[in-house]
């Protein structure tokens, strides 16, 4: 299952979430950018309102998280995202906001932002350093590690269900 948000190209630039399965797509009409499912259907991502959000697949309210957008939820229904300068991660409803060491300060702006965590407790995501360079992390319980390609200029990266490394690389 694959969940995402579409975007028209054109103006009015009207955005629609999705759900696709076995190769049927399901457009859902809500104001809401779902970004991250894990294998119980569980949903995350963030509202228009700017707010972090959960729906659980065994109910219809959505429980906000705090601000900024949940990118991933792994199957033990921990949670992670990014809260527009900070990654953070949400386990047994403790909210908590982190950075890679490596993270600096680049025209008054900070940038840690964790895009997917394996059933491991891997976190992946990306960094801003002082240069305004993007660079793929990997978090280890705390040990972060960079991953990128050389020459590129922004690294975007998750893991599959295999716990493969995925991703995009600008050069």
């Amino acid at each position: 299952m694959i969940v995402g948000t579409s975007t028209a190209p054109a103006y009015p630039y009207i955005s629609s979430d999705f759900i696709y399965n076995q190769g049927s797509f399901t457009t859902l009409t809500t104001d809401f950018g779902i970004s991250g499912i894990n294998n119980s259907n569980n949903l995350v991502g963030g509202s228009q309102s700017g707010l972090a959000f959960f729906l659980s697949n065994s109910q219809s309210q959505i429980q906000y998280l705090g601000n900024g957008t949940a990118r991933g939820i792994n199957d033990n229904g921990v949670i992670v995202g990014y809260d527009g300068t900070h990654g953070f991660i949400v386990n047994n409803g403790s909210y908590t906001l982190f950075d890679e060491p490596n993270a600096a300060s680049y025209y008054g702006f900070q940038v840690t932002d964790a895009n997917g965590i394996n059933n491991n407790g891997e976190i992946v995501g990306i960094y801003s350093d002082a240069l305004g360079n993007i660079h793929a992390f990997i978090d280890n319980n705390g040990v972060f590690t960079d991953f990128n390609i050389a020459g590129a200029h922004d690294n975007q990266f998750g893991r599959d269900k295999r716990q493969r490394p995925t991703g995009r690389q600008l050069y």
